[in-house]
């Protein structure tokens, strides 16, 4: 990075503590994915997905402008199993175009040299890779994705050389038995840690805050460009 940029990155950074700093926004670019995972409903073998759907590009850029401009400066890609999305390229590069970090959520199984270079150069910062147990034949019969394990530990190699940052997200399930060994495997591969809850929990907790913010007495305000992120959500929903 230039000086110039890394300059003006500080100086925007800036710019925006007074409302809170830079935020971040996760998008769902597909419900599509290849994978088995006992805990997921877009899962391959599961009917919850009886409609493809694919975000389009040009919305996303059009949605982008609207984030961009209230302060959003992370956005994470997810699914489904959003390496699959044929235009995957084209929208980490509009995220990186706008000076915002554009990260990405996969499974690993398309983790090739190949592709691993095309996400690099199209500015790819931060990718989360989905661990569900340190035992590797455990975690591909949950994501029916044999041999992902191996690919994964030889990706993460890569993408280090390539300058992006791998984090392992990992869903709280039965399969883990021990946290330990889970926490040695990853301080063994070098990558950062990221626990995430089950969609069931997710919901409970969501509702428990909604809740406390209806009921509490002195309500949290609604947040002063909540209309105009809201306008750029309703445009990425058009479309899937």
């Amino acid at each position: 990075m230039s000086i110039t940029r890394a300059i003006g990155q500080a100086a925007d950074v800036l710019r925006l503590l007074p409302i809170g700093g830079p935020s971040c926004c996760n998008i769902a670019v597909t419900n599509v994915c290849n994978a088995t995972c006992d805990f997921c409903n877009y899962a391959k073998d599961k009917d919850f997905v009886t409609e493809k759907k694919w975000l389009d590009p040009e919305r996303l850029t059009r949605a982008l402008d609207i984030l961009h401009a209230r302060g959003v400066r992370y956005i994470t890609f997810s699914g489904g199993e959003p390496m699959l999305h044929p235009k995957m390229m084209e929208m980490i590069s509009a995220v990186a175009f706008r000076g915002m970090r554009p990260a990405m959520v996969t499974n690993g199984s398309a983790l090739t040299e190949r592709n691993m270079e095309a996400r690099a150069e199209a500015g790819l910062k931060t990718l989360f890779i989905s661990i569900d147990s340190p035992d590797a034949d455990k975690h591909e019969k949950n994501r029916g994705l044999p041999g992902v394990f191996e690919k994964i530990k030889a990706g993460n190699a890569k993408l280090k050389a390539l300058g992006i940052k791998t984090v392992a997200s990992c869903t709280i399930n039965r399969l883990i038995g021990d946290f330990e060994e889970l926490f040695a495997a990853h301080i063994k591969s070098e990558t950062m840690l990221h626990w995430d809850e089950p969609s069931a929990s997710v919901r409970a907790r969501r509702r428990r805050t909604y809740e406390a913010l209806v009921l509490a007495d002195d309500p949290i305000p609604v947040p002063p460009h909540a209309a105009e992120i809201s306008a750029a959500a309703d445009l990425l929903a058009q479309h899937i």
